[in-house]
This record gives structure tokens, sequence and C-alpha cells, in this order.
């Protein structure tokens, strides 16, 4: 599936703000659900391990992502 710029900016956003590893989880499950099965590598999935590790900087009790 292809999505539009818009679509992919606010995944993309909706990434950047995620208060938590819960929210992550569930992003990651709409990008899985959005992208196909062949978004392991995309840049979503990057942007998405990159602000896991943001956030187990900030807060190491937290830091599992589903």
């Amino acid at each position: 599936m292809t999505l539009t710029s818009e679509q992919s900016r606010a995944i993309v956003d909706a990434i950047a703000i995620a208060p938590s590893a819960d929210a992550l989880g569930e992003l990651r499950r709409d990008v899985r659900r959005e992208y196909g099965p062949d978004v392991r590598g995309s840049f979503a999935e990057v942007l998405l391990d990159l602000r896991a590790e943001q956030l187990a900087r900030l807060d190491p009790r937290r830091a599992s992502v589903a």
C-alpha cells in the first residue's frame, strides 16, 4: 500500500512525540498494518527503533517495546 505524503508525515509526527514504549508498540502495529508484511527496515521502523532508544535513555524502566 502506498501512503500519501500527509499519511506518512502523520506517522512520523506520531513516532516523534510518542510518550512511552506502549505508545510505540501501538504505532508499530499501525505501521505494520499500513505498510504490510515488508515493513522491516523501512524508514518508519528505523524511526520507531530510534524513538524507543531515546525513551529508554530517558527512563530505563520503560525500555521494552512490543
